[in-house]
């Protein structure tokens, strides 16, 4: 009886000041017995109340370890994206702190508040006010943030420990809006060197031959009106179309293109659905990559593109930014360009670059440094283990020599 009436009032502010008045050890006991179960009742309480039943030295679920814990938090609605797969990659070259990806405020209060030392790495800006919310403080906040969107508040995003744009150009838009520069370090998440990588010894320019342009992103119909407009999809059917006519050997490498409705388009180029362990393989069998986007924050496909030794040409946004047009064999287009433009760029670059030779891969390597996995976890690592970012910059990070 005395259980279903405590459950019934469980989160009132009788209950709670009732707890309050209680030992320690009795409200921790009560509470721990209230919680069995039902883990998401821990939203009920207070922070003060949440710390109390899930940080006292006795509850079994308290965190053993002595590494302070970077809790990763992307909504359940949000799998599935390439945000998951980015902090799952990052978590595997940990070595200073635990990593873990939760996906429910309940999950996320529960492990924040039975552990010594975590942080929250908010996987993007739009989570940080629920993520306060649940009383979590914005100091133990860091957030991944990896483009400007119109209609998002940035507010939010003033008191926590760090934020994390994806390029420059983004770290610049966030200083400029008034966000601490000092709280800012350009974050270019993310890709794995060992994997994407050129052997030295092989024969690049012979598997080169087997493709001449090469396009990788998922598809996403219309009625996803911000997506397919942000990433140029009827500029990519119109243009791959335009170069098979033109006798190029054009790969689409990416998920869901079947939902596409334009069957000339799908005729004409080779898609390839395949998991990103075997992308490695189509980027050094292509010579160039031709990302077209309004707006991106990478893309990591660049990334992996330069890392394997493909030209690449893309809009000035995001990572292909930091680079000046033809430099480390990256080039740029406007915005505005037209699928002529496209093409006609296309066929100088291929024609440019022909017979194909390898770019100053070394100085590529060099380059991409900062953005590899493994750079990326030392950067959260010390995010955890201190209070305040010890290296903000602006800037793209200085390359490890």
């Amino acid at each position: 009886m005395l259980r279903r009436l405590a459950k019934r009032f469980f989160g009132s502010s009788l209950f709670i000041r009732l707890c309050e008045s209680l030992p320690l050890a009795l409200q921790v006991r009560i509470l721990k017995t209230l919680l069995k179960g039902d883990r998401s009742r821990i939203l009920l309480l207070p922070s003060g109340l949440k710390k109390t039943v899930l940080g006292y030295p006795s509850l079994e679920s308290r965190s053993i370890s002595s590494k302070p814990l970077i809790l990763g938090y992307l909504p359940a609605g949000s799998s599935g994206w390439i945000l998951e797969y980015l902090f799952q990659d990052i978590a595997s070259f940990a070595e200073r702190a635990s990593f873990l990806l939760v996906k429910n405020p309940a999950d996320l209060c529960f492990h924040f508040f039975s552990s010594n030392s975590s942080v929250v790495f908010s996987l993007h800006p739009s989570f940080v006010s629920q993520v306060i919310g649940l009383g979590i403080s914005p100091e133990n906040i860091v957030s991944f943030y990896t483009h400007s969107r119109l209609g998002l508040p940035i507010s939010a995003l003033e008191g926590i420990r760090a934020l994390l744009p994806m390029n420059s150009t983004e770290a610049a838009a966030l200083a400029l809006s008034n966000i601490d520069s000092k709280k800012i370090r350009v974050f270019p998440a993310g890709y794995d060197p060992t994997l994407f990588t050129v052997d030295k010894n092989a024969e690049q320019d012979r598997f080169r031959s087997l493709n001449d342009v090469l396009f990788v992103c998922r598809y996403e119909q219309p009625k996803n009106k911000h997506y397919y407009l942000r990433k140029a999809y009827a500029l990519i059917i119109e243009l791959g179309k335009a170069l098979a006519r033109k006798g190029y050997k054009v790969i689409v490498l990416g998920r869901a293109w079947e939902h596409c409705a334009d069957e000339d388009f799908k005729d004409a180029v080779q898609i390839i659905e395949a998991q990103h362990r075997d992308y490695p393989a189509v980027y050094l069998s292509s010579k160039l990559l031709v990302t077209p986007s309004m707006q991106e924050g990478g893309p990591v496909s660049w990334l992996e593109a330069m890392a394997c030794g493909c030209l690449t040409l893309s809009t000035c946004s995001g990572f292909p930014a930091e680079l000046r047009t033809g430099e480390l064999g990256s080039y740029l287009m406007p915005v505005r360009a037209s699928v002529h433009d496209w093409l006609a760029e296309i066929t100088r670059i291929l024609e440019l670059h022909y017979p194909l030779h390898s770019v100053d891969m070394e100085e590529r390597r060099r380059f991409l440094s900062p953005a590899s996995f493994g750079e990326l976890a030392k950067v959260l690592e010390g995010l955890a283990l201190d209070s305040e970012l010890k290296e903000p910059s602006l800037r793209w990070p200085n390359p490890q020599n």
